[in-house]
Protein backbone atom coordinates (compact mmCIF):
# COMPACT_ATOMS: atom_id res chain seq x y z
CA UNK A 1 0.00 0.00 0.00
CA UNK A 2 0.64 3.32 -0.93
CA UNK A 3 1.83 6.01 2.12
CA UNK A 4 -0.19 9.07 2.20
CA UNK A 5 1.50 11.88 0.85
CA UNK A 6 1.97 15.19 3.44
CA UNK A 7 2.81 18.43 2.28
CA UNK A 8 2.58 22.24 3.48
CA UNK A 9 3.16 25.25 1.30
CA UNK A 10 2.10 29.13 0.44
CA UNK A 11 0.84 29.45 -3.18
CA UNK A 12 1.75 33.61 -4.70
CA UNK A 13 -1.60 34.62 -6.41
CA UNK A 14 -0.94 36.64 -9.79
CA UNK A 15 -1.89 40.17 -7.65
CA UNK A 16 0.62 38.58 -4.28
CA UNK A 17 -1.92 37.06 -2.26
CA UNK A 18 -0.36 34.44 -0.38
CA UNK A 19 -2.64 30.65 0.15
CA UNK A 20 -1.89 28.68 2.63
CA UNK A 21 -2.25 24.74 1.02
CA UNK A 22 -2.28 21.49 2.80
CA UNK A 23 -1.65 18.46 0.70
CA UNK A 24 -2.35 14.81 1.82
CA UNK A 25 -3.45 11.53 0.15
CA UNK A 26 -2.51 10.44 -3.27
CA UNK A 27 -5.10 9.51 -6.45
CA UNK A 28 -6.90 12.32 -8.23
CA UNK A 29 -6.63 15.91 -6.93
CA UNK A 30 -9.14 17.74 -5.03
CA UNK A 31 -9.71 21.70 -4.09
CA UNK A 32 -11.05 21.76 -0.74
CA UNK A 33 -11.71 25.25 0.08
CA UNK A 34 -11.86 26.54 3.61
CA UNK A 35 -13.64 29.92 4.65
CA UNK A 36 -10.97 29.78 7.88
CA UNK A 37 -8.46 27.18 9.04
CA UNK A 38 -8.24 23.69 7.27
CA UNK A 39 -7.07 21.88 10.79
CA UNK A 40 -10.18 20.14 11.08
CA UNK A 41 -10.12 18.90 7.58
CA UNK A 42 -7.10 17.78 7.31
CA UNK A 43 -7.66 15.59 10.73
CA UNK A 44 -11.24 14.21 9.93
CA UNK A 45 -10.78 13.14 6.04
CA UNK A 46 -9.31 9.47 6.65
CA UNK A 47 -6.85 7.14 5.29
CA UNK A 48 -9.51 4.79 3.21
CA UNK A 49 -10.67 8.24 1.48
CA UNK A 50 -6.72 9.01 0.70
CA UNK A 51 -6.11 5.60 -1.01
CA UNK A 52 -8.27 7.59 -4.18
CA UNK A 53 -7.90 11.00 -3.41
CA UNK A 54 -5.18 13.94 -2.98
CA UNK A 55 -6.48 16.29 -0.98
CA UNK A 56 -5.38 20.01 -0.93
CA UNK A 57 -7.31 21.79 1.55
CA UNK A 58 -6.72 25.74 0.81
CA UNK A 59 -7.66 28.16 3.17
CA UNK A 60 -9.36 30.94 1.44
CA UNK A 61 -7.88 34.56 0.77
CA UNK A 62 -7.73 36.73 3.94
CA UNK A 63 -8.67 33.64 6.39
CA UNK A 64 -6.35 31.98 8.79
CA UNK A 65 -2.76 31.98 7.22
CA UNK A 66 -3.78 32.73 3.71
CA UNK A 67 -3.03 36.85 2.80
CA UNK A 68 -3.97 39.18 0.34
CA UNK A 69 -6.53 41.94 -0.97
CA UNK A 70 -9.53 41.33 1.57
CA UNK A 71 -11.45 44.18 0.22
CA UNK A 72 -14.01 41.16 -1.21
CA UNK A 73 -12.76 38.39 0.87
CA UNK A 74 -15.81 35.85 1.23
CA UNK A 75 -16.80 36.90 -2.63
CA UNK A 76 -18.03 33.39 -4.11
CA UNK A 77 -16.22 34.94 -7.38
CA UNK A 78 -13.50 35.92 -5.92
CA UNK A 79 -13.20 32.30 -4.14
CA UNK A 80 -13.76 30.56 -7.31
CA UNK A 81 -11.15 32.23 -9.22
CA UNK A 82 -8.46 32.32 -6.75
CA UNK A 83 -8.96 28.36 -6.64
CA UNK A 84 -8.61 28.30 -10.12
CA UNK A 85 -4.87 29.89 -9.90
CA UNK A 86 -4.12 27.85 -7.66
CA UNK A 87 -5.06 24.93 -8.98
CA UNK A 88 -3.24 25.65 -12.57
CA UNK A 89 0.17 27.04 -9.94
CA UNK A 90 0.01 23.43 -8.12
CA UNK A 91 0.19 21.86 -12.03
CA UNK A 92 -3.86 19.96 -12.12
CA UNK A 93 -5.41 20.04 -15.47
CA UNK A 94 -8.42 18.98 -13.69
CA UNK A 95 -9.78 18.38 -9.66
CA UNK A 96 -12.59 17.48 -7.87
CA UNK A 97 -14.02 20.14 -6.11
CA UNK A 98 -15.00 19.04 -2.81
CA UNK A 99 -16.35 20.58 0.29
CA UNK A 100 -18.58 19.83 3.61
CA UNK A 101 -21.01 21.99 5.10
CA UNK A 102 -20.49 25.86 4.01
CA UNK A 103 -17.21 24.98 2.62
CA UNK A 104 -19.57 23.10 -0.10
CA UNK A 105 -21.18 26.48 -1.33
CA UNK A 106 -17.63 27.74 -2.30
CA UNK A 107 -16.98 23.89 -4.24
CA UNK A 108 -20.15 24.21 -5.99
CA UNK A 109 -19.90 27.49 -7.27
CA UNK A 110 -16.36 26.88 -8.52
CA UNK A 111 -17.48 23.64 -10.27
CA UNK A 112 -20.45 25.87 -11.91
CA UNK A 113 -18.08 28.71 -12.47
CA UNK A 114 -15.14 26.66 -14.18
CA UNK A 115 -16.27 23.56 -15.10
CA UNK A 116 -13.93 22.90 -17.62
CA UNK A 117 -11.43 22.77 -14.39
CA UNK A 118 -13.22 20.14 -12.82
CA UNK A 119 -13.73 16.77 -13.09
CA UNK A 120 -16.66 16.28 -10.40
CA UNK A 121 -18.37 18.17 -7.35
CA UNK A 122 -18.59 16.32 -3.84
CA UNK A 123 -20.17 18.07 -1.06
CA UNK A 124 -21.14 16.99 2.71
CA UNK A 125 -23.78 18.54 4.44
CA UNK A 126 -24.35 21.64 2.32
CA UNK A 127 -27.29 23.61 2.92
CA UNK A 128 -29.60 25.27 0.08
CA UNK A 129 -28.68 28.73 1.83
CA UNK A 130 -27.82 29.78 5.28
CA UNK A 131 -31.01 30.28 6.12
CA UNK A 132 -32.25 26.77 6.14
CA UNK A 133 -29.93 25.81 9.19
CA UNK A 134 -31.68 24.15 12.09
CA UNK A 135 -34.45 22.38 10.74
CA UNK A 136 -36.78 22.76 13.70
CA UNK A 137 -39.75 20.58 11.68
CA UNK A 138 -36.85 17.79 11.04
CA UNK A 139 -35.21 17.31 14.54
CA UNK A 140 -39.22 17.22 16.27
CA UNK A 141 -39.98 14.39 13.95
CA UNK A 142 -36.41 12.55 13.97
CA UNK A 143 -34.63 13.42 17.83
CA UNK A 144 -34.98 10.83 20.14
CA UNK A 145 -35.99 11.33 23.77
CA UNK A 146 -31.77 11.12 25.07
CA UNK A 147 -30.71 13.90 21.70
CA UNK A 148 -33.26 16.09 22.86
CA UNK A 149 -32.51 16.04 26.99
CA UNK A 150 -28.68 16.24 25.78
CA UNK A 151 -29.61 19.32 23.88
CA UNK A 152 -31.77 20.62 26.19
CA UNK A 153 -28.33 20.16 29.28
CA UNK A 154 -26.11 21.84 26.49
CA UNK A 155 -28.22 24.87 26.04
CA UNK A 156 -27.90 26.13 29.46
CA UNK A 157 -24.40 25.81 29.29
CA UNK A 158 -24.20 27.73 26.27
CA UNK A 159 -26.40 30.40 28.51
CA UNK A 160 -24.19 30.15 31.45
CA UNK A 161 -20.91 30.32 29.83
CA UNK A 162 -21.89 33.16 27.47
CA UNK A 163 -21.17 31.19 24.73
CA UNK A 164 -22.67 33.50 21.64
CA UNK A 165 -20.76 36.38 22.87
CA UNK A 166 -17.55 35.22 21.02
CA UNK A 167 -15.48 37.03 22.41
CA UNK A 168 -12.54 34.49 22.56
CA UNK A 169 -11.93 31.86 20.07
CA UNK A 170 -12.15 29.04 22.41
CA UNK A 171 -15.67 29.99 22.70
CA UNK A 172 -16.39 28.75 19.34
CA UNK A 173 -14.89 25.22 19.89
CA UNK A 174 -16.91 25.22 23.16
CA UNK A 175 -19.67 25.91 21.07
CA UNK A 176 -19.12 23.39 17.99
CA UNK A 177 -18.56 20.86 21.16
CA UNK A 178 -22.14 22.01 23.39
CA UNK A 179 -24.02 21.18 19.73
CA UNK A 180 -22.89 17.56 19.22
CA UNK A 181 -26.43 16.54 19.51
CA UNK A 182 -27.41 18.34 16.83
CA UNK A 183 -24.03 17.75 14.52
CA UNK A 184 -23.69 13.73 14.53
CA UNK A 185 -25.07 10.19 14.82
CA UNK A 186 -23.23 10.11 18.32
CA UNK A 187 -24.81 12.42 20.27
CA UNK A 188 -21.76 12.19 22.50
CA UNK A 189 -19.11 12.70 20.03
CA UNK A 190 -17.15 16.00 20.16
CA UNK A 191 -15.18 17.86 17.69
CA UNK A 192 -13.59 20.45 19.83
CA UNK A 193 -10.10 17.89 19.54
CA UNK A 194 -10.32 18.62 15.55
CA UNK A 195 -9.11 22.94 15.82
CA UNK A 196 -6.08 24.91 16.08
CA UNK A 197 -7.48 27.35 18.62
CA UNK A 198 -4.50 29.66 17.73
CA UNK A 199 -6.27 29.98 13.89
CA UNK A 200 -9.74 30.74 14.91
CA UNK A 201 -9.74 34.81 15.68
CA UNK A 202 -9.65 35.05 12.11
CA UNK A 203 -11.79 32.26 11.34
CA UNK A 204 -14.74 33.56 13.08
CA UNK A 205 -14.18 36.71 10.70
CA UNK A 206 -14.60 35.12 7.49
CA UNK A 207 -17.34 33.09 8.90
CA UNK A 208 -19.72 36.39 9.81
CA UNK A 209 -18.03 37.51 6.58
CA UNK A 210 -19.66 34.70 4.04
CA UNK A 211 -22.74 34.75 6.25
CA UNK A 212 -23.28 38.37 4.45
CA UNK A 213 -22.19 37.55 0.94
CA UNK A 214 -23.44 34.15 0.01
CA UNK A 215 -26.94 35.07 1.64
CA UNK A 216 -28.39 35.02 -2.13
CA UNK A 217 -26.57 31.41 -2.29
CA UNK A 218 -29.14 28.88 -3.26
CA UNK A 219 -27.60 25.32 -3.21
CA UNK A 220 -30.29 23.26 -5.84
CA UNK A 221 -30.13 26.23 -8.12
CA UNK A 222 -26.24 26.21 -8.34
CA UNK A 223 -27.02 22.56 -9.09
CA UNK A 224 -29.16 22.54 -11.89
CA UNK A 225 -26.65 24.77 -13.92
CA UNK A 226 -23.40 22.27 -13.05
CA UNK A 227 -22.30 20.61 -16.32
CA UNK A 228 -20.24 18.02 -14.28
CA UNK A 229 -21.38 15.21 -12.12
CA UNK A 230 -22.19 15.70 -8.52
CA UNK A 231 -22.69 13.68 -5.44
CA UNK A 232 -24.25 15.03 -2.72
CA UNK A 233 -23.76 13.38 0.85
CA UNK A 234 -25.95 13.85 3.83
CA UNK A 235 -26.42 12.34 7.05
CA UNK A 236 -29.81 10.87 8.66
CA UNK A 237 -29.11 12.76 11.52
CA UNK A 238 -27.55 15.93 10.81
CA UNK A 239 -29.95 18.47 12.46
CA UNK A 240 -27.81 21.17 11.19
CA UNK A 241 -28.65 20.72 7.24
CA UNK A 242 -31.25 18.19 7.63
CA UNK A 243 -31.33 15.75 4.64
CA UNK A 244 -34.79 16.55 3.64
CA UNK A 245 -36.72 19.65 2.69
CA UNK A 246 -39.34 19.03 5.38
CA UNK A 247 -40.28 15.77 7.74
CA UNK A 248 -42.34 13.11 6.05
CA UNK A 249 -40.77 12.66 2.64
CA UNK A 250 -38.52 8.82 2.21
CA UNK A 251 -34.94 9.58 3.24
CA UNK A 252 -33.78 7.99 0.27
CA UNK A 253 -31.46 11.05 -1.10
CA UNK A 254 -33.92 11.48 -4.39
CA UNK A 255 -36.74 13.29 -2.61
CA UNK A 256 -37.82 17.19 -2.16
CA UNK A 257 -35.58 19.36 -3.88
CA UNK A 258 -33.23 17.19 -5.26
CA UNK A 259 -35.81 15.21 -7.47
CA UNK A 260 -34.75 15.35 -11.57
CA UNK A 261 -31.75 17.39 -10.98
CA UNK A 262 -29.51 15.91 -14.05
CA UNK A 263 -26.22 14.23 -13.31
CA UNK A 264 -26.31 14.92 -9.40
CA UNK A 265 -26.40 11.92 -7.23
CA UNK A 266 -27.47 12.42 -3.46
CA UNK A 267 -26.67 9.94 -0.80
CA UNK A 268 -27.97 9.89 3.16
CA UNK A 269 -26.05 7.91 5.19
CA UNK A 270 -28.27 5.90 7.89
CA UNK A 271 -25.38 6.30 10.72
CA UNK A 272 -24.06 10.03 10.11
CA UNK A 273 -24.98 13.44 11.05
CA UNK A 274 -23.34 16.61 9.68
CA UNK A 275 -19.81 14.47 8.84
CA UNK A 276 -20.83 11.18 6.64
CA UNK A 277 -16.93 11.27 5.36
CA UNK A 278 -15.79 10.80 8.95
CA UNK A 279 -18.64 8.87 10.79
CA UNK A 280 -19.00 6.25 8.01
CA UNK A 281 -15.87 6.67 6.52
CA UNK A 282 -15.55 3.25 4.85
CA UNK A 283 -19.04 3.41 3.34
CA UNK A 284 -18.82 6.52 2.14
CA UNK A 285 -15.74 5.71 0.37
CA UNK A 286 -17.31 2.82 -1.25
CA UNK A 287 -19.93 4.79 -2.10
CA UNK A 288 -17.77 7.33 -3.74
CA UNK A 289 -15.64 4.55 -5.73
CA UNK A 290 -18.80 3.00 -7.03
CA UNK A 291 -20.06 6.11 -8.29
CA UNK A 292 -17.13 7.08 -9.81
CA UNK A 293 -16.71 3.59 -11.55
CA UNK A 294 -20.21 4.40 -12.95
CA UNK A 295 -19.37 7.54 -14.09
CA UNK A 296 -16.73 5.64 -16.21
Amino acid sequence: MQKNTFSEQFVTLSDGATIHVVTSGHGEPALVPCVGSSPPFERTFGDELKKNIQFNFIEVRGTSRSSGDTSDVGSLDRIADDLDEVRKILGFEKVISLGQSRNGIMAAHYAAKYPESVLRLVTFGTPNSLDALKNNDYWEKYADDERRRLRTENEAAMEREEIFKFDTPDKLVRLFELESPIYFYDPNNSMADWFDVSLLSKTMEAVFESNEKWADFRFIETLKKLKVPALIAYGKYDFMVSPLPKPGEPIDGKAGLFRGIPGVQVEVFEKSGHFPYWEEEQAFADCYRDWVADLR
